[in-house]
């Protein structure tokens, strides 16, 4: 994996989102997310990854204990 320049930013924003939706709940939709993701630029894709998560919770019933 490459190297990110923010990693720091990263792991607060997966932080921010296990404290708001649960740790399930954000594994889930971060998994979501990179199977939708296309573009093989990681660095660009970070934050499109972190707010598409948060859209996959907000926009769908999962269940924290599936």
């Amino acid at each position: 994996m490459p190297e990110l320049k923010d990693v720091s930013k990263v792991y607060d924003s997966i932080e921010e989102l296990e404290d708001e939706y649960g740790y399930k709940n954000t594994i889930k939709a971060l998994a979501i997310s990179l199977n939708a993701i296309t573009s093989k630029r990681l660095e660009k894709t970070i934050d499109v990854l972190i707010r598409y998560a948060k859209g996959v919770i907000k926009g769908a019933d999962l269940d924290e204990d599936r």
